[in-house]
């Protein structure tokens, strides 16, 4: 979720169908979606025109049905004085109906205009525009994202008509008003679409993920989806939603299955077959075919990225928008694990741990990027320096590694206790002296409590509560702060603890997750604590612990202090070959965490 204050955000409005004879849809490729600002724009005085191509494939559903009414989104209404908007066959042709507004005919944001005649929908292509006069520099037209074939045409004058449908700008804001007695009523579709990791190892859970759509005019609340994974036989699933949606409302999706077998580029098909207790309308518009790779042995790198902020801190919303845009839309973004550190004694949501980490790394304030713990990718980027941020990423996501971590957990019938598995391997290019295996209980999409914002490039500040700002991903309890010493039987190895919810976390249980990284650690040295290797872990994925653990962890606020026990129950400085006992305390005397290992 983007900082609201920072970036331009593509807001999705609530959509008024027109009501003429029988019901109403709409149909284009922006959804409903403004933007705030405008992206296409010419500089000189003159002709601007723009236009979307809604295609024949599209238009067919519609068939038997009329156009009756155009909506068009307008960012601003200076320097313009009216705007014809129109319906063609092609760009070039001339129009099959349009209508003049003058200025003050229509506002800025969506308008609505009925045409003239009401035009019969036929299984061809129409193409919605708008043209107006400009007087000099507009910044009148409206486009959102995602860019889509046909979204976005422009044209200067009589000049030519230039495609601008894979340029970044996204897809123009206008829609049109389908309206008849032979609409589509149960269809959903798939919008977006992920994966929880393009690569897996053999054994472990895929998670399919995707956004539908009703596009349909009954209500929706569960699907019917057909899965057809390469080399295992296709299954379907009932999926029920968390929420009833109505027409053009969204929801999540999941679906969870173990391949079978290895294989590079392996594909599984998902389409959406039924809507409720009735066939889905159009089965063209809910299909997608997802692509993994599934392997016995997987050694795939993914970072940790370390945030270090504070509610206090007036720069750190600005690094904020850029983690968040980075975790959203890397296309490697299922390999990005950002963990928000709040560093001052008096945030809200300040930990011991994440104070403890910034001294470690000599992290001064804030706001400060740290990439795998590695001290010399420790960056502070300013606004125009979001580059630096993805460029760093790349460059760390390329890096090999010699670690596998695969985190997995249970939850008490209680929701309280948590309790999580690691397993690790290792290959022969494994060379850590000291390794450690540190996990993390991490928060997702909390809300503000009061964060500061100081915007230097004009001079103001501003304060936001609650969900006007959203942190992400926010360290609430570690195992062990500087992790725990592990050794390596055969190339693998085992490690179990647990943590206790608050009654808060419970409230966000489904933005729960596990992290555990393994890496080195030198308490004299920051250079040589840099993190191998690292994973999540979704808490809302946990099954149910019906016997509970011996294992008991409940972290209270204050430093942690551990020390080592031999099998006779004696005290020692450091761990021995053979069994140990670490018993870790808070600054209360209270043992939050007892844990046996062999070295």
């Amino acid at each position: 979720m983007k900082k609201i204050f920072y970036f331009l955000l593509f807001a999705a409005i609530s959509v008024q169908t027109a009501r003429a004879s029988g019901d109403s849809l709409l149909v284009g490729h922006c959804v409903g979606r403004i933007s705030d600002e405008c992206k296409v724009f010419n500089g000189d005085a003159g002709h601007v025109s723009a236009a979307t191509i809604i295609p024949a494939e599209t238009m067919r559903h519609y068939q038997g049905n009329r156009l009756t009414a155009l909506r068009f989104a307008v960012v601003s209404k200076l320097k313009i004085d009216s705007i014809n908007v129109w319906v063609r066959e092609k760009s070039t042709d001339n129009n099959i109906a349009d209508v003049m507004l003058k200025k003050s005919q229509f506002d800025k944001g969506w308008n609505q205009v009925s045409l003239p005649k009401a035009i019969d929908i036929e299984d061809k292509d129409y193409v919605l525009g708008m043209t107006y006069y400009q007087s000099a520099t507009g910044y009148v037209i409206s486009t959102v994202s995602k860019d889509t074939e046909g979204g976005l045409l422009t044209q200067i004058d009589d000049g030519e008509w230039q495609d601008r449908s894979h340029e970044g700008l996204g897809v123009l804001s206008m829609e049109g008003v389908v309206t008849g007695n032979s609409l589509l009523q149960h269809d959903v579709c798939i919008a977006e679409t992920e994966i929880s990791d393009d690569s897996i190892k053999l054994g472990n859970t895929i998670t399919l993920s995707a956004i539908i759509r009703n596009n349909g005019l009954q209500p929706v609340s569960s699907v019917y989806a057909k899965v057809s994974p390469e080399g295992m036989e296709p299954f379907y699933r009932t999926i029920q939603l968390d929420r009833t949606i109505s027409y053009r409302d969204s929801a999540s999706v999941e679906i969870d299955f173990k391949p079978e077998y290895e294989g590079t580029g392996l594909t599984s098909d998902v389409e959406i077959v039924g809507v409720d207790n009735y066939e889905d309308e159009w089965t063209d518009n809910g299909y997608h075919t997802y692509i993994y790779t599934v392997k016995e042995h997987l050694f795939m790198k993914k970072m940790l990225m370390e945030y270090f902020t504070g509610e206090s801190c007036g720069n750190c919303p600005r690094v904020g928008g850029f983690v968040d845009r980075l975790i959203d839309e890397h296309p490697q973004k299922s390999r990005i694990i950002s963990i928000e550190h709040h560093t001052y004694g008096t945030d809200p949501f300040s930990v011991s741990g994440s104070r403890s980490y910034a001294s470690m790394f000599d992290v001064d304030g804030a706001p400060w990027l740290l990439y795998d713990r590695n001290p010399q990718n420790l960056i502070c980027p300013g606004w125009t320096e979001e580059d630096m941020v993805w460029n760093l990423t790349d460059q760390t996501l390329s890096e090999p590694t010699t670690v596998y971590v695969h985190p997995e957990a249970q939850i008490s019938k209680d929701s309280t206790n948590v309790y999580v598995t690691v397993d690790c391997e290792i290959n022969e290019q494994f060379s850590l002296d000291n390794p450690r295996l540190t996990v993390f209980l991490v928060e997702d999409k909390m809300p503000a409590v009061l964060q500061y914002f100081y915007d230097d490039r004009i001079g103001e500040k501003f304060y936001f509560k609650g969900d006007e700002y959203i942190h992400r991903n926010v360290l609430r309890a570690t195992d062990s702060k500087w992790g725990e010493p592990i050794t390596f039987k055969d190339n693998a190895t085992k490690y179990e603890c647990s943590f206790t919810l608050t009654e808060d976390m419970k409230k966000n249980f489904k933005n729960l997750y596990i992290v555990a990284f393994v890496g080195n650690y030198d308490e004299n040295d920051n250079q040589n604590c840099k993190v191998e290797n690292i994973d999540r872990f979704e808490l809302r994925k946990a099954s149910i612990n019906e016997e509970g653990t011996d294992i008991s962890l409940n972290h209270t606020e204050g430093s942690i202090r551990t020390v080592y026990y031999n099998v006779s129950g004696q005290r020692i400085a450091e761990p021995q070959k053979g069994l140990n006992i670490a018993v870790s305390t808070d600054s209360k005397g209270n043992i939050v965490n007892v844990h046996k290992f062999i070295k």
